[in-house]
């Protein structure tokens, strides 16, 4: 997805960019809001050497939005809900309140998912997956 934004801050081969909201805005997920409500992309790479108030292309890869958002919204949950029926079955199995014993093993096994997501977060910050600026649209003098 192309997106077209002007740098508001700049440092060392990254850039932060405010875009206008569009009609992918509602199903990207890239972007932080900034303190006016405006939409951030935040640690985009540049190559090109955009500054400040340059107006800039920049490229969102979608997969590796789609790829992380797919693994929380479907790892967690499915990590809850298995730790859950596990815990029940063995609470059963050795006379404990199943209900208790698969509450408490469906937070750990939601826990583990997360401690899992944590370490796999830098392979989602490669510089493959990251926005990237594909073009300085126009300078700022």
């Amino acid at each position: 997805m192309r997106e077209r934004g002007v740098v508001v801050s700049a440092s060392e081969g990254t850039v932060d960019v405010a875009i206008a909201e569009s009609i992918a805005c509602k199903t990207c997920g890239a972007c932080a809001r900034s303190a006016h409500g405006a939409r951030l992309l935040e640690g985009v790479l540049d190559d090109s050497g955009a500054r400040v108030g340059d107006q800039v292309e920049v490229e969102i890869p979608l997969g590796a939005v789609r790829a992380a958002r797919a693994l929380v919204y479907l790892l967690i949950p499915g990590c809850l809900l298995a730790g859950y029926a596990a815990g029940a079955v063995a609470g059963g199995l050795v006379g404990v309140d199943p209900d208790v014993a698969g509450a408490v093993a469906g937070i750990a096994a939601g826990a583990a998912a997360l401690s899992v997501l944590a370490r796999m977060s830098p392979r989602f910050e490669r510089a493959d997956r990251r926005p990237r600026v594909r073009a300085v649209i126009e300078r700022r003098l």
